[in-house]
């Protein structure tokens, strides 16, 4: 089962700020999964918000995931990338277990 990869029991699900825009711009570029929702909002526009997660293994980002909802109630996924050999259903199951209330 991919939830039992040990690697993830010391992952730590924080807050993405506006001052991780360059390390999330560099995701973007860089990562093997990526996914932004262009718009005319930036993703620099939702960081702050409580949609706007961060995966960090041993003090590395190695994922984000920003969502927002505009208008209510609809929400939408604003931008996802991760790096690393993990399963990527993994990553994103995690990602959005911290944005979505079980």
């Amino acid at each position: 089962m991919e939830l039992a990869n040990p690697i993830f029991n010391n992952a730590l699900m924080r807050p993405l700020r506006r001052a991780d825009n360059a390390e999330l711009t560099w995701f973007l570029r860089n990562a093997r999964y990526t996914h932004v929702h262009v718009d005319w909002y930036t993703l620099a526009d939702w960081l702050d918000q409580p949609g706007a997660v961060g995966m960090e293994i041993e003090g590395a980002l190695v994922g984000f995931l920003v969502a927002g909802a505009d208008p209510l109630p609809a929400s939408w996924l604003r931008g996802v990338a991760f790096i690393g050999e993990w399963p990527p259903g993994t990553m994103l199951e995690r990602l959005l277990g911290a944005v979505v209330p079980a």
